[in-house]
C-alpha cells in the first residue's frame, strides 16, 4: 500500500509479510516445484497473523512475532514438500492478502515492476539504534542537535517531536505512558522517552533499556518536559519510516530545531562499517558473547560466501 504506514490500519508487516516470503525462501532452498512453491505460500498464508496491537500494549510478543513466521513458514515449505496443498490464489483471492488485510488497496506494480531484474534485498535498512525503526529519524534529530550547539539536559525547557500521524500514534500518544514507561518494550516505542535518554547520554544503547535505564531520574525529568505533536508534512511518501522534527526550547531563550526525513541505515544514509560494528558488538555482547567471540563471527558473517561448512557458523553463535 504505497504511501500508506501498515501501522494505522493495525497490521505488523515484518510479521504478517513473514510467513509468506519465509515459505518462499524455504521452498526454494528446499528445490520446491511450481505447484509446490504456490502451496507453500498458501499453508503460510492459512496461518500468517501479525496484528500491531502488542506495540500498543508493550508486549515482548512484538519482538517474538517475525521468529514465529519464519519458523511457519519453514513447516509451510516442509509440508507443501510432502504433498499438503494449500490455497492458490493467495495475493488477489476473494480473501486473499490483499483483498483481506487491506481491503484490497493496494498496487501490484510494487511486486511485479522489475521482476527477476530488481532485488529487494539491495534496498533494506539497519537499525543503528536498538528502538522502533520510527523512532530512528527522532534520534538523530535530537543527535544533531547535540552535534550543532553546546547544551545540557539542565539547561532545557521543553522538548517537542513532530511526527506523521502513524508514528505519532506508536511512538508519541498517549503522552503520559510514553513519558514514562514501564516495560523495555514500552520504552522502546516510546518517543518522549528515546529522545529523552539520546539528549541525556549523547547515545541510545542497549544497556539504557536496563530496568535501571528506565527509572533514571534524570531522564524522567526531561520526559515530564516533553511534548509530541502530529505533522502531515512529515510523512514518508513510499509509505516506509517517517521524518521528525525535533524542537528544543532552552532556558536562555534559544529555540533550536533539527528535521530528519531519512533515517540513519536506510538505502540513502548507509551506515559505516565502524557503526554497523558497533551495533554488532553491542547486541552480542548484550547476550553474553565475549568481545573476541563477537569479532570472530562478525569476520564469519561479512565472509558468509565463502563459508563452506555452517556449523562453525553455528558453533560460534552459541553464548
Amino acid at each position: 500500500q504505497p504511501g500508506v504506514s501498515p501501522i494505522t490500519i493495525g497490521w505488523h508487516n515484518t510479521t504478517t509479510y513473514g510467513y509468506l516470503s519465509s515459505a518462499l525462501v524455504a521452498g526454494r532452498l528446499l528445490g520446491l516445484n511450481r505447484d509446490q512453491m504456490i502451496y507453500a505460500a498458501g499453508i503460510a498464508y492459512h496461518q500468517a497473523a501479525g496484528n500491531a496491537q502488542a506495540h500498543i500494549d508493550g508486549a515482548l510478543t512484538k519482538r517474538l512475532g517475525p521468529g514465529l513466521a519464519g519458523s511457519a513458514g519453514v513447516l509451510s515449505a516442509q509440508l507443501a514438500q510432502r504433498g499438503l496443498t494449500g490455497a492458490r490464489d493467495v495475493l488477489e483471492g476473494p480473501v486473499g492478502l490483499y483483498n483481506q488485510y487491506h481491503k484490497g488497496d493496494y498496487d501490484r506494480s510494487v511486486l511485479l515492476d522489475g521482476l527477476g531484474e530488481q532485488f529487494a534485498a539491495t534496498e533494506l535498512s539497519f537499525k543503528p539504534y536498538p528502538s522502533c525503526r520510527g523512532s530512528h529519524t527522532a534520534v538523530d534529530a535530537a543527535l544533531g542537535l547535540l552535534q550543532k550547539h553546546r547544551f545540557s539536559p539542565a539547561d532545557i525547557k521543553a522538548v517537542t517531536i513532530h511526527n506523521n500521524p502513524g508514528d505519532f500514534r506508536l511512538l508519541g500518544d498517549p503522552i503520559s505512558s510514553k513519558r514514562r514507561p514501564t516495560t523495555v518494550v514500552e520504552a522502546q516505542f516510546s518517543n518522549p522517552w528515546i529522545v529523552a535518554t539520546t539528549l541525556v547520554n549523547g547515545q541510545i544503547t542497549l544497556p539504557d533499556f536496563s530496568a535501571e535505564g528506565l527509572v533514571r531520574s534524570e531522564v524522567l525529568k526531561l520526559t515530564q518536559r516533553t511534548r509530541t505533536a502530529i505533522d502531515e508534512s512529515l510523512i514518508a511518501a513510499d509509505g516506509g519510516v517517517g521524518g521528525a522534527r525535533v524542537v528544543v526550547e532552552l532556558n536562555d531563550g534559544r529555540v533550536l530545531e533539527e528535521t530528519i526525513r531519512r533515517a540513519k541505515g536506510e538505502p540513502g544514509r548507509p551506515m559505516s562499517d565502524e557503526e554497523f560494528a558497533r551495533k554488532f558488538t553491542d547486541c552480542v555482547t548484550q547476550a553474553g558473547m565475549s568481545e573476541q567471540r563477537a569479532l570472530e563471527l562478525m569476520a564469519t558473517i561479512n565472509d558468509l560466501n565463502n563459508l563452506t561448512d555452517p556449523s562453525k557458523l553455528m558453533a560460534l553463535m552459541t553464548v
